[in-house]
């Protein structure tokens, strides 16, 4: 199941809509987002449905699918699955100064509001 949805500039949530696929494959996402566009096209006659941010986890077929259906996009990965994979990782990391450093940098990372930031 795969909840899609919309946020306001105060963060809050709007789910629009819910698809049910038996894979997370490049064509599921194309076919949502492409569903979207159209349902925006009806409600909002001459108008293209272009979001400036497309978020969700780290797989690859929702960027492919997000390259396709819409022009100009920045490509957020949800910040949780990060979260639970480097505190998974980072208990073999013994010395916990090195270990809070590490954090601290991934932190700083999350935070970049740009490519150029990031890679900074």
């Amino acid at each position: 199941m795969l909840l899609v949805g919309t946020s306001d500039k105060n963060r809050k949530f709007f789910p629009v809509g819910i698809a049910v696929t038996v894979s997370e494959a490049t064509d599921d996402f194309l076919f949502i987002f492409e569903s979207l566009k159209k349902s925006y096209r009806q409600e909002y006659p001459g108008q293209e449905y272009d979001p400036n941010v497309v978020v969700g986890d780290s797989a690859e077929a929702i960027s492919s699918a997000a390259d396709h259906a819409f022009n100009h996009r920045t490509r957020v990965h949800c910040w949780s699955p990060v979260i639970r994979n480097v505190d998974k990782n980072l208990v073999k990391v013994k010395n916990p100064d090195i270990r809070q450093s590490i954090w601290h940098d991934i932190e700083q990372l999350q935070l970049a509001k740009s490519e150029a930031e990031f890679d900074v």
